[in-house]
């Protein structure tokens, strides 16, 4: 199952409608990125606030900007037409439940221990460099080549994974997420309601997953566009 298709007319992401037969919370899955057109936040904001509940992502403390702080650079390139997520969902608009099941800074600070002290600070050197080669180049060459995933690795993906750095990234917030979904199912519901699940699209396969092992299945998709083509 498709996540994020990137072909040359684009790159997409799908809005997917997971449900179970025998009851309990519908979960719309939306695959985020860092880095895309405003339109792409505008649709993906109208469809999140229309959830009676929202389960997002945001990981406490400075150490954390690590992850992002390429994507934040090249969303400071204004000539590529893409904008940060951060400055283009407004949360504070939305009116229902939010929760928000992330690690705390002192529990990614534990984590992020587990990583050896010269590949942190590889990650500290080489995060900013990254993010000035996309400005150079300009982010729709670089992110929009980068991007697609499905719900199952490719061959590829699996060769060059790099364990630690997973399960510092990955792993770690995965199960903080599953916990959450859990709890979610398992709570008892007055009447049927939805559930957005807002999170970064490398997130989602864990989500299909374990959504999947309690007898979800996608029923539905949305296509939105996230960055457009560039054919100049």
């Amino acid at each position: 199952m498709q996540i994020i298709e990137q072909t040359g007319f684009g790159v997409r992401s799908a809005v997917i409608r997971m449900v179970r037969l025998s009851g309990g919370p519908t979960f719309l899955l939306f695959p985020m990125l860092h880095v895309a057109s405003p339109a792409f936040y505008r649709q993906m904001q109208e469809r999140m606030f229309a959830c009676d509940v929202l389960v997002v992502e945001g990981v406490g403390g400075n150490r954390a900007k690590v992850i992002t702080l390429a994507y934040r650079i090249a969303g400071r390139v204004r000539r590529s037409g893409l904008v940060l997520q951060s400055e283009s969902v407004k949360m504070a608009d939305y009116h229902g439940t939010v929760i928000r099941p992330d690690m705390t800074a002192k529990e990614f600070g534990s984590v992020w221990r587990t990583l050896s002290f010269g590949l942190r600070v590889l990650l500290y050197l080489a995060t900013p460099l990254v993010g000035l080669w996309i400005a150079i180049l300009g982010p729709r060459r670089t992110l929009g080549n980068s991007l697609a995933l499905d719900d199952l690795p490719t061959a590829k993906e699996e060769e060059l994974t790099h364990e630690q750095m997973e399960e510092v990234f990955l792993r770690s917030r995965d199960a903080a997420l599953i916990r959450s979904l859990s709890e979610l199912v398992d709570a008892p519901a007055d009447g049927p309601i939805t559930v957005g699940v807002v999170w970064g699209a490398r997130h989602m396969r864990a989500v299909v997953t374990a959504l999947h092992a309690r007898g979800y299945v996608p029923r539905s998709g949305d296509w939105i566009m996230a960055i457009p083509p560039d054919w100049r």
